[in-house]
């Protein structure tokens, strides 16, 4: 538990130092269903530093194992790890498709909520201000009965940023944005209220409705989405968002 908490509180080096204590306490025990969520952390660890090709290596071999050993307790999560990370978006489009498919057949609670976490996170990173709304509605009618304090969290971030990408930058939005970074920062979700810091930046900037991708520049039928030189994923993310 420590790698997950120190990840999403944004101690991306204490996420790196935990992954390697429990690849190597798996390892020594043998316990191949729970490396590939080492290898998931890990990987979501390295892409903050700007090593994709690190990271999609490592998620890779997550997928290829959790398939083979743990398709119900991990590969849901991999799979929504693939969609955050890879430039290749048709594979992207696959991995978010298979997770929606293995959710809907019966996986372990929890990949459930990060599942939708990081597909929430990919949709934003893409400019799909609708499709972030599916999958809010997805988490939150999985959590219906039994609501947690981090499924309203996500699903009441999902809305705000959702908003704010179709252009609704009144008082309001902004006061909700700001509400759920708040929130946020005193619970310790610091890699989560990144995002929310990218909207909130860009609030003083005029009034505007991104469209879909934009972080691809060209055609929709390429299958890669360029990067600029000297940005790691995320600040490049950011910068085209708040400029």
């Amino acid at each position: 538990m420590e790698y997950m908490s120190a990840y999403y509180m944004g101690r991306y080096k204490q996420a790196l130092a935990g992954c390697e204590r429990a690849e190597e306490s798996a390892r020594r025990l043998g316990a191949k269903r729970f490396e590939p969520q080492n290898w998931y952390y890990q990987a979501l660890s390295l892409d903050r530093f700007g090593q994709e090709a690190e990271a999609m290596a490592l998620l890779e071999k997550a997928e290829l194992q959790a398939r083979q050993f743990s398709p119900h307790f991990t590969l849901a999560r991999v799979l929504s790890g693939i969609a955050l990370v890879t430039d290749d978006l048709a594979r992207r489009e696959r991995a978010l498709a298979e997770g929606e498919r293995l959710l809907d057949r019966g996986a372990i609670s929890h990949s459930h909520f990060i599942f939708h976490l990081d597909a929430t996170d990919s949709c934003f990173d893409h400019g799909e201000w609708d499709r972030i709304d599916h999958f809010s509605k997805r988490l939150q009618e999985y959590t219906r009965t039994e609501p947690l304090p981090w499924s309203d969290f996500m699903v009441a971030r999902a809305g705000a940023l959702a908003a704010w990408g179709s252009g609704e930058r009144g008082p309001d939005v902004l006061a909700e944005l700001r509400r759920l970074r708040a929130t946020g920062s005193e619970v310790g979700l610091i890699s989560p209220v990144s995002r929310i810091d990218i909207a909130l930046q860009a609030a003083v900037k005029p009034t505007r409705t991104y469209s879909r991708r934009p972080l691809a520049c060209a055609t929709q039928t390429e299958s890669r989405k360029p990067r600029a030189t000297g940005y790691t994923r995320f600040e490049e993310i950011q910068k085209r968002m708040i400029s």
